[in-house]
């Protein structure tokens, strides 16, 4: 695999970009926390496409004031960071790349994957990156000491969502791939091998979290109960038969959800349902169902102690839900993430020290809310389309699915 790396030396600049398209190197300054937004250059609204590269906008954690920016690639999309802060890798599905940025050195590496590169996740033990490739039906794995692509694993056709899962003891365990056009989800091992796709799975897999409590998956299925499908990952002692990779139970829902994630105790599952205005929640120890009223269309959200934050597409707002019932949910006002009248799309959110940073893709705009008051705190601007936010730098970083 071809990999095209680009020297930078700390506290210098990093010269992404400037070649190729005119633009001055930035300075990022000294190793520190630094707020990586990704800006979707091509997306288009307000009657139009800019075209161009996609761009990586930085902003200092601690001012957040507007460090610069440089090229991620066409058709920019997720961002992450390792848990440890010292790695940043951001997808760009248009050109099939996932670029890798040093935060201590501010090196980068831009690794060839797959076609139409999606969505990513760390594997248990941190040492892997998975890429969903959308359009060429395989996942590409990176190592993250190599900075390089070290194998590419053929599983199935479409819209890849994962869930990873451990060995029993927090190792590595492998991952199980949602192939939303093929209908499937297919277990892979930690050593990469594939394993027969999970047996009935319904149509359009789609959310999917691993719970290490249970030793499940858990995934939102396209069934005539718009269920989540429980998917064993070991054999169950309780029942006669090899459970493993066969789903164990099914939890029916008022509608299908979308996304899904387990909370960092193993305790609950948590899922939206866009066409239903709500949020569910599963405990795990029954599978218990439910439910919380959300603003129109849900989407991703951030569990923070008993508070779930769920942001909205369709509403310019992100409710703060107490699942205790304790308190009343609480409204915040944030920008638009679609074109008025638009009735589908995406809206990240991301979580790190009392702060909530919500891209608002049509305005330009980040708002950034105090998770202590639950009020808008600041707004980061001079955007085009904002879509995905990490936090990294020496000591921690944002990651998912944890």
């Amino acid at each position: 695999m071809d990999i095209a790396r680009i020297m930078g030396i700390a506290g210098v600049t990093l010269a992404l970009g400037c070649d190729e398209h005119g633009r001055e190197p930035i300075d990022l300054g000294t190793p520190r926390q630094l707020i990586y937004v990704t800006d979707d250059a091509t997306a288009e609204k307000h009657g139009g496409s800019p075209g161009g590269e996609g761009l990586v906008h930085v902003f200092d954690l601690a001012t957040l004031e507007h460090v610069g920016a440089f090229d991620g690639g066409e058709g920019i999309g997720e961002i992450h960071a390792t848990p440890d802060g010292s790695l940043v890798w951001i997808l760009a599905s248009d050109e099939g790349t996932a670029t890798l940025l040093d935060t201590t050195t501010y090196d980068v590496f831009e690794l060839d994957v797959g076609v139409s590169p999606v969505h990513s996740y760390i594997s248990a033990d941190r040492s892997e990156i998975y890429v969903g490739n959308d359009g060429s039906a395989d996942v590409s794995v990176i190592s993250v000491a190599d900075r390089a692509v070290s194998a590419t694993i053929l599983t199935g056709a479409g819209h890849h969502k994962m869930a990873v899962v451990t060995d029993g003891s927090g190792g590595a365990g492998g991952v199980y791939v949602s192939n939303i056009i093929d209908g499937t989800i297919t277990p892979v091992g930690p050593d990469h091998a594939v394993r027969t796709n999970v047996p009935g799975v319904g149509p359009a897999p789609h959310g999917m979290d691993y719970a290490e409590s249970t030793r499940r998956v858990y995934n939102c299925s396209g069934d005539v109960e718009h269920s989540i499908e429980v998917i064993a990952t070991t054999d169950e002692v309780a029942t006669a038969i090899d459970d493993r990779d066969t789903i164990v139970a099914r939890i029916p829902l008022p509608a299908r959800c979308s996304y899904l994630h387990v909370d960092e105790a193993g305790e609950y599952a948590y899922a939206t349902v866009p066409s239903a205005s709500l949020l569910v929640r599963v405990r795990l120890s029954d599978n218990a169902l439910e439910t919380f009223a959300t603003d129109a269309g849900p989407d991703k959200f951030e569990i923070v102690g008993d508070r779930v934050y769920v942001a909205h597409t369709t509403s310019a707002t992100v409710r703060v839900i107490d699942v205790t019932g304790v308190n009343p949910f609480v409204t915040i006002s944030v920008g638009n993430a679609l074109a008025p009248g638009a009735t589908s799309g995406h809206r990240s959110v991301r979580f790190h020290a009392n702060r909530l940073y919500v891209p608002n893709a049509y305005d330009g705009t980040v708002s950034v809310i105090d998770t202590t008051t639950n009020t808008v705190a600041a707004t980061l601007t001079g955007m085009h389309a904002p879509v995905n936010v990490a936090i990294a730098g020496p000591g921690s970083g944002t990651t998912y699915p944890r």
